[in-house]
């Protein structure tokens, strides 16, 4: 399904989730070494600036990987079931390379 966004607005979606990955994968330490308490990175704030700037309705959950990777990362649509298209379109883009597990809900 094709996401349909107001006149201008999927290339500034495409650039709000080009910068999400680009954050993401330039601090997996970070996030890996807060998980251990091994560093005073600010999660939650990361988070909210980088992913909640696509939308702010995303919900999202670390957690143990589930077929061996990492660690694992699921972005939630919740129940606004129109944001479906938008959360497969991020996680469409998830980078293949860093041994992370990415899914479609929490």
């Amino acid at each position: 399904m094709r996401v349909r966004f107001h006149e201008g607005g999927e290339l500034a979606v495409d650039a709000l989730i080009e910068e999400w990955w680009v954050a993401f994968r330039a601090n997996t330490a970070n996030i890996t070494a807060n998980f251990k308490r091994q560093n005073e990175f600010d999660l939650m704030g990361f988070m909210q600036r980088y992913l909640s700037a696509i939308d702010s309705r995303l919900m999202w959950e670390f957690g143990p990987p589930l077929k061996g990777g990492s660690h694992r990362l699921g972005i939630s649509k919740e129940s606004e079931h129109h944001l479906r298209p938008l959360v497969s379109r991020i996680i469409g883009r998830g980078p293949s390379d860093t041994g992370w597990e990415f899914y479609p809900a929490r």
